[in-house]
């Protein structure tokens, strides 16, 4: 009997909680080592759903190789997002999706970055603000309906392995009352097994 307790328990708490469609960008394209040299990002991965933008007009920063004057390896590959407030192609900017996400999340470096989750209506669902020190730092938004993130940081700063997926950022009805189930059964257990040895 405990046995099937600890199992239902189990299946309970791992049940529907995770966001499925996953889409991870790593921004490997041959990338130049210099700003000067880039292209605005805008619509290159329009094709996966999200498209970049500058805060302003601007156009949403430049890929970069690991090459450039950052002195930082990217987190995989050779390629990463750089933004730099003074250049051109750097503005710091957000990334607009086609359809609504229930989590994005990135690897940040250089400073503290900041990114604010925004849904169809233009209302903030989620922020997230990480000093990210002397290495990669992951951030994560999770909210439902995210249509928008902005994101900023000091004047320099760069981005790698950008993630976002739709579907169940929460566990369904299905699994909270499967999770209720089990926590009531191991409480009568308990409750049972103390009783016996009083």
């Amino acid at each position: 009997m405990t046995i099937i307790l600890r199992a239902a328990l189990a299946f309970a708490l791992t049940t529907g909680a995770v966001a499925t469609n996953a889409t991870t960008i790593d921004f490997e394209s041959a990338a130049p080592c210099l700003f000067a040299d880039t292209t605005a990002l805008t619509t290159a991965y329009s094709g996966l759903g999200v498209t970049f933008a500058g805060t302003g007009g601007g156009n949403g920063g430049s890929i970069l190789n690991q090459c450039s004057n950052f002195g930082i390896d990217a987190r995989s590959g050779t390629d990463f997002l750089a933004f730099n407030t003074s250049s051109l192609t750097g503005n710091v900017g957000a990334l607009i999706f086609s359809q609504a996400q229930s989590s994005v999340s990135f690897y940040g470096y250089i400073g503290t970055i900041s990114a604010r989750a925004f849904d169809a209506a233009n209302t903030q669902i989620a922020s997230v603000t990480v000093k990210t020190g002397e290495g990669w730092t992951l951030l994560s938004l999770v909210a439902s309906g995210i249509r928008r993130v902005e994101f900023g940081g000091p004047n320099v700063f760069i981005v790698d392995d950008l993630s976002f997926g739709s579907g169940n950022a929460v566990p369904e009805p299905a699994s909270w009352a499967m999770m209720i189930a089990g926590f009531g059964l191991v409480g009568a257990a308990m409750r049972r097994r103390t009783a016996v040895t009083a």
